[in-house]
C-alpha cells in the first residue's frame, strides 16, 4: 500500500508515464498482487531508477523499493526522494551493512509481499552490451523463495544521455519502452543452496545469475557475453 509520502512522490513523477505509455509490454508476467518479487532491469542511464519504479507503481499501485548505495541517501535532494520512496540502503563498505540490507530486503519480500527493484549490472553500462551480472538478485530469491522478473528498459539513455544527469524530455523522441519477461523461479536449486558449502552456494548463485542475465539479454536485444563455465557448474546442483 502506498503511504502519503510515496503517493505524493508517485504523483510528482506521473508525467514520466506519458513517455512510456503505449510501449509497455509484459505486465501480465508480473506475479499476482500479494506476492513479493524482485524486479531486475538493465542499466543504461540515471533515468532507469525513475522509469522502472514509476511504471510498476502506476500499473499495480504497490510500492517498489529500489536498492541504492548508501552514499546516495546522504545527498540532500536525492536522499529525500529515496527515503520518501522507501528505498533500500546498500552499504558496500561493511559486512554488517550488507547483512542489514539483506534483512531489510527479505522483510519487504516475505512480510510486506512487495517488490524490490534493482539493476544486477550494478553500474550504468556505456556500451550496447549487458555488463556482468552481480548475484544479489538471485541471492534474495534463494533466501526468500520469491521469483525474479527480468525487465528490459529501452531509450533511457536517450532521455538522460550518457555523461549527464540532465533530462531531455523531447515530446518528439518517444524513445522509452518497458518490457517485463516471465518470472524466474530457482526452487530446484534451493535445497542444494541451503545445505551446501560456500563453494556450492557460489556456483549456484553464479549459474542462476547467468540464467537471469541471459533472459535479460534476450528481452533487451543486448545479449550477454559473461557466461563462462557458470552454467556447466550449475548443472550438478539441479
Amino acid at each position: 500500500m502506498l503511504n502519503f509520502r510515496y503517493h505524493l512522490l508517485e504523483k510528482s513523477f506521473r508525467f514520466l508515464s506519458r513517455y512510456v505509455k503505449g510501449r509497455i509490454e509484459g505486465l501480465e508476467n508480473l506475479p499476482p498482487k500479494g506476492e513479493g518479487y524482485v524486479a531486475a532491469a538493465n542499466h543504461r542511464s540515471f533515468a532507469d531508477a525513475a522509469i522502472l519504479p514509476q511504471t510498476l507503481v502506476t500499473a499495480r499501485k504497490e510500492p517498489v523499493h529500489m536498492v541504492s548505495y548508501s552514499e546516495l541517501f546522504g545527498k540532500p535532494v536525492m536522499g529525500t526522494i529515496l527515503r520518501w520512496a522507501q528505498g533500500l540502503v546498500l552499504d558496500r563498505g561493511s559486512r554488517e551493512g550488507i547483512e542489514r540490507f539483506m534483512r531489510d530486503a527479505r522483510y519487504v519480500l516475505t512480510e510486506r509481499h512487495e517488490c524490490v527493484g534493482l539493476h544486477p549490472e550494478a553500474h550504468i553500462q556505456h556500451t550496447d552490451k549487458l555488463g556482468k551480472g552481480r548475484p544479489g538478485a538471485v541471492q534474495l530469491c534463494m533466501d526468500s523463495g520469491c521469483p525474479v522478473v527480468p525487465i528490459a528498459l529501452f531509450g533511457t539513455n536517450v532521455v538522460v544521455p550518457m555523461g549527464t544527469k540532465r533530462f531531455e524530455l523531447n515530446i518528439k523522441r518517444r524513445a522509452l519502452g518497458f518490457r517485463a519477461g516471465k518470472p524466474l523461479y530457482f526452487e530446484k536449486y534451493r535445497k542444494a543452496y541451503d545445505n551446501g558449502p560456500p563453494r556450492a552456494k557460489k556456483a549456484i548463485l553464479d549459474g542462476c545469475t547467468t540464467l537471469l542475465m541471459i533472459e535479460l539479454g534476450k528481452l533487451t536485444g543486448q545479449g550477454y557475453d559473461h557466461v563462462g563455465r557458470s552454467l556447466e557448474r550449475l548443472k550438478k546442483y539441479a
